[in-house]
């Protein structure tokens, strides 16, 4: 190697190795993660004598990308598109944040006088099952919000017959199109689906614990 040559080698090391470290000092660290939880208030008014004895509130089930963690979104543009954010998760799967809100507002409706989960290996009267089918956050609809979409049954436990089951979808409008704004949007949903859950499983409950229910269908 001749000394022009090792001289334009030297010069393109160097620039080489000065890009590498302007690269680096603009890119910086990478983003943090951020978690989120779900506080949705109770509104269920208490009632006086409980409707039925044990309620057990299964875990809800999730397929897909609702089943994660990772915040689900939907562009309006893409309908057929679902997304994840990145860096942006649940603290916990929302079929499990979820089941925790459904066995807390049982409690304090006080509709039965025990509200338990599997965790507790005792006998129920009362299974609730349910899916999670939508957990959307919609950031550029007009205006933008979110999607809840829960189906929920109530069968006995004894016989399994099944008394109750709907599917509840809710939309709630957010202020903006930000992830921030939209967890409060997914409270308000979820306190509202759940509220109007209540008043329907009341009603079944109290009609179902009378005297004149009638027993279980007859099998086989």
């Amino acid at each position: 190697m001749n000394r022009r040559t090792g001289s334009r080698a030297f010069r393109l090391f160097a620039i080489v190795a000065a890009s590498a470290v302007v690269a680096g000092c603009l890119s910086g660290p990478p983003p943090q993660s951020v978690f989120y939880t779900l506080e949705p208030a109770v509104t269920a008014a208490k009632r006086m004598k409980p409707l039925a004895g044990t309620i057990l509130v299964n875990r809800l089930t999730a397929r897909g990308l609702t089943g994660g963690r990772q915040i689900v979104f939907r562009d309006a543009n893409h309908p057929f598109q679902v997304q994840r954010y990145h860096y942006r998760y649940w603290a916990d799967a929302p079929a499990v944040l979820i089941q925790d809100r459904l066995v807390e507002s049982l409690r304090q409706s006080g509709i039965a006088d025990y509200v338990i989960t599997p965790a507790e290996r005792a006998k129920a009267d009362w299974l609730l099952s349910g899916s999670l089918l939508r957990f959307e956050h919609h950031p550029y609809a007009r205006p933008p919000a979110v999607i809840v979409e829960l189906e929920l049954g109530i069968v006995r436990s004894d016989c399994r017959d099944p008394v109750f089951l709907k599917r509840y979808a809710v939309r709630e409008p957010a202020s903006n199109n930000q992830i921030e704004q939209a967890i409060p949007a997914f409270e308000h949903a979820l306190t509202r689906l759940i509220d109007q859950f209540l008043q329907d499983a009341g009603r079944v409950l109290e009609r179902q614990t009378k005297p004149d229910a009638g027993v279980c269908r007859a099998t086989g």
